[in-house]
């Protein structure tokens, strides 16, 4: 099955290893400079229209997404 991040991002859904809330993720340094690195290798993807509210850890990259964790992981589990 597939996860719809954006109207041109689908993602695998066996890819997906977590899905994180910006706000509290991003309060930890290992956190921020993870994304920092992400960015840096060309592995983080934005797929948000605005502020990102969430970012998806996948096998390959990161995305970060405009929809709110819970939603993603509502989806996950259908």
């Amino acid at each position: 099955m597939f996860l719809h991040l954006s109207p041109t991002c689908v993602l695998d859904k066996n890819d997906v290893i977590g899905v994180f809330d910006m706000d509290t993720a991003t309060m930890s340094p290992d956190s921020r400079h993870f994304l920092r690195e992400m960015e840096r290798t060309k592995q983080l993807h934005s797929v948000a229209k605005d502020i990102p509210k969430s970012f998806v850890l996948t096998k390959n990259a990161v995305y970060l997404a405009s929809a709110a964790p819970g939603s993603i992981r509502g989806h996950l589990e259908e």
